[in-house]
């Protein structure tokens, strides 16, 4: 395979269970034993073949509104979007991508044979899709949709596949199974309904349009309900905790504008499809919040983030600290503090922990308006949401630069400081995550030591806050 280009999704869960008349998804891996399972990506991997089936509904979706006429510039540059996504997963399951969360390539023969037939139908794909981005075409989107079918089936097959070799059930309770399972097909929904009221907007006499938006917009919202409120019958129950509640309450404010727009459809009227897109787009933006916060919440989660969030560390976010401006403000600090005891060091900590607490004060001020700290403020707003905070420490421990107040002004007592300026050779240190009630998601901290790029020696080492439910 040698297509190459990047996002992610839960597990999908093969097999079947009965949801109050519904047939539904769900795998269970044979048990492996506890001692020898070892996680090498094998949760992203999960993620990862669970998530192509939604992309493909996307680009089917996406290629009917454009075939449309129906906002058609933004709906090619979200098809360009869902093409290379399409891509990128298969190379990455495939050949390994550590941005990704998989680190090596797959050596099963069967996965890498269900892999290479929908690398083939999707590159029977592109040419439709090439037609499509330069001019609405009708039978561009039709010939499209003779290969969605099959590529759907294929990632069926290889999602089921792929949770066989690497799933283990010792780590993901049937509880947590089913709502993952449950909440990942429900962004598959929301393409297709999305597919469905542009077929019926294009041609209302279309009646099995009319049926399958019918048949999905109650499977959506009887699994939505389940997903909510808990269905005891079959042991699903309730939210773990209050983000995952607090975003399904939204989903379903938002499910029911969405579902006022569809119903005018079915009962012949004329729908806002922009307003179907942007609603959906917004649906979906929840479930994804949904399946990457359950998967955060259960244990071994550790094995989803890590290798993603070191591969982002290592490629995208140790370039911001080789700037000659963060250089010379460590060094400058490091030569200010050259003699510095620990008493003087407890006493700029109590006094930074004093302001900290009233919100600022002359000490925070002056930090959070250094030319090091300004940088690091632009570079976090230009983050789109994924990094939270940063602070640089000098080779004391000490703050030197940071985007944002932190509780305490010394670092040196911590394992961020210990771990990477203190250690041997130059450590990547990632803390467990955690769920931060005031953002309502998980994150985690990565930390590193900086180098100064004239001597190759570490001069100090900075600690940035990511936010995991973007990274995953």
């Amino acid at each position: 395979m040698q297509r190459l280009t990047s996002k992610f999704r839960p597990p999908h869960f093969g097999g079947l269970f009965v949801l109050a008349g519904l047939i539904l998804p769900v795998t269970f891996a044979p048990v492996i034993a506890q001692q020898d399972y070892v996680d090498e990506g094998n949760k992203s991997r999960i993620s990862l073949s669970g998530r192509l089936q939604t992309l493909v509904q996307s680009v089917a979706a996406q290629s009917c509104y454009i075939a449309s006429g129906i906002d058609v510039a933004n709906q090619q540059e979200a098809l360009s979007i869902s093409q290379e996504q399409l891509t990128r997963i298969l190379n990455a399951l495939e050949n390994g991508d550590r941005l990704l969360g998989v680190p090596s390539a797959e050596g099963n023969s069967r996965a890498i044979t269900l892999l290479d037939e929908l690398e083939s139908t999707l590159t029977r794909m592109d040419t439709a899709i090439a037609t499509l981005q330069t001019q609405p075409d009708i039978g561009a989107y039709q010939a499209l949709k003779a290969d969605v079918v099959p590529f759907a089936e294929g990632s069926n097959l290889l999602a089921t596949e792929i949770v066989a070799l690497y799933a283990n059930p010792n780590e993901v309770n049937q509880r947590d199974a089913m709502a993952i399972g449950l909440a990942g097909r429900q962004r598959s929904f929301i393409q297709q309904l999305k597919e469905s009221a542009c077929q019926l907007a294009m041609d209302p006499a279309n009646a099995d349009a009319q049926t399958t938006l019918i048949e999905t917009v109650d499977l959506f919202e009887l699994s939505l309900l389940a997903l909510r409120d808990g269905l005891p019958s079959v042991g699903l129950k309730e939210p773990p905790n209050e983000g995952i509640k607090d975003e399904l309450n939204t989903s379903w404010a938002e499910w029911e504008e969405l579902k006022s727009e569809l119903t005018t459809l079915t009962s012949g009227g004329n729908a806002d499809l922009p307003n179907v897109d942007e609603l959906s787009g917004s649906l979906l933006l929840h479930m994804n919040n949904v399946v990457s916060r359950y998967l955060l919440s259960i244990p071994g989660s550790e094995n989803i983030y890590r290798v993603p969030l070191q591969a982002y560390a290592e490629q995208e976010l140790m370039s911001w600290f080789s700037d000659p401006l963060v250089i010379e403000a460590i060094k400058a600090q490091n030569e200010q503090n050259a003699s510095i005891d620990s008493a003087a060091i407890d006493a700029l900590d109590q006094t930074w922990r004093a302001e900290a607490a009233e919100g600022t004060g002359p000490m925070i001020e002056e930090v959070l308006s250094r030319e090091a700290s300004l940088y690091l403020i632009e570079k976090t707003r230009g983050a789109a949401g994924f990094v939270t905070e940063v602070f640089i420490m000098d080779d004391h421990g000490l703050n030197v630069a940071q985007s944002a107040i932190t509780s305490d002004y010394w670092q040196g007592d911590e394992a961020k400081w210990q771990e990477t300026y203190q250690a041997s050779g130059n450590p990547i240190h990632i803390s467990e995550a955690e769920f931060d009630d005031s953002t309502q998601a998980y994150q985690a901290q990565v930390s590193f030591p900086i180098v100064d790029p004239a001597t190759g020696r570490k001069i100090g080492a900075v600690t940035l806050g990511v936010n995991l439910q973007l990274l995953i």
